[in-house]
């Protein structure tokens, strides 16, 4: 494979690098997730979302990258649609790259209650992989956040659960059950979060843990 796993310095990193030996292992199955994003506004309907995500194990070892470049489209307060492409970039067992192409459709619906924002993220994948068959996939990400001005800054404590469901032969396959909260300041906006994921594989379920952040910047 002519492409190149790149390797990507970022101020997490100094946290992850240092989690090696002894502490990786008191760690056990953690890992340390951080997405990087710009969301251009083209005009009063149309926003341009960029999108790169890298995710280390506890040890420091950064396996899995992805990219994303999508257009979402407002439909009205409540709905969006969109179409997004992501590339992935993971390291096998044997520490060998694989690369995924992985078209979306987007879906996204918004409302309140009382004084929460709710949210359904819903996304139909295409996966196509080069070393196994291609398939088709569905998640969705439900969401319930409180929002708190304080000032200029504005903090929003929430609760996501995210599902996926795999359509070749609908199976479950994984859970993302999210604790975690975003501050924003003007254009820019942080999200610290906690997650447990519940992954299916031919082996049973196997659980792990994930600190993540992510840092979004809009024009």
């Amino acid at each position: 494979m002519n492409l190149r796993f790149q390797i990507r310095v970022w101020p997490v990193a100094v946290l992850l690098l240092s989690l090696s030996g002894s502490s990786a292992a008191a760690l056990g199955n953690y890992e340390l997730w951080h997405t990087e994003g710009q969301d251009i506004r083209l005009d009063t309907k149309y926003t341009l979302a960029l999108r790169e995500s890298f995710r280390w194990h506890a040890g420091g070892d950064l396996y899995h990258q992805e990219y994303d470049i999508g257009i979402l489209r407002k439909l009205s307060d409540n709905w969006k649609l969109g179409l997004n492409y992501r590339q992935v970039y993971s390291k096998n067992s044997s520490d060998d790259i694989e690369d995924e192409s992985r078209p979306q459709m987007i879906a996204l619906w918004k409302s309140s209650l009382g004084k929460f924002n709710i949210e359904s993220n819903n996304r139909l994948e295409y996966r196509s992989y080069e070393h196994k068959s291609s398939d088709w996939r569905y998640r969705n990400k439900a969401t319930l956040q409180l929002p708190l001005k304080l000032g200029c800054l504005t903090l929003s404590p929430y609760v996501s659960d995210e599902i996926f469901l795999e359509l070749n032969d609908m199976t479950f396959i994984k859970n993302r059950l999210y604790s975690g909260i975003t501050g924003a300041y003007g254009k820019v906006s942080l999200d610290l979060y906690y997650m447990h994921q519940d992954s299916k594989s031919s082996s049973g379920w196997t659980g792990t843990e994930v600190l993540g952040s992510a840092l979004k910047i809009a024009f």
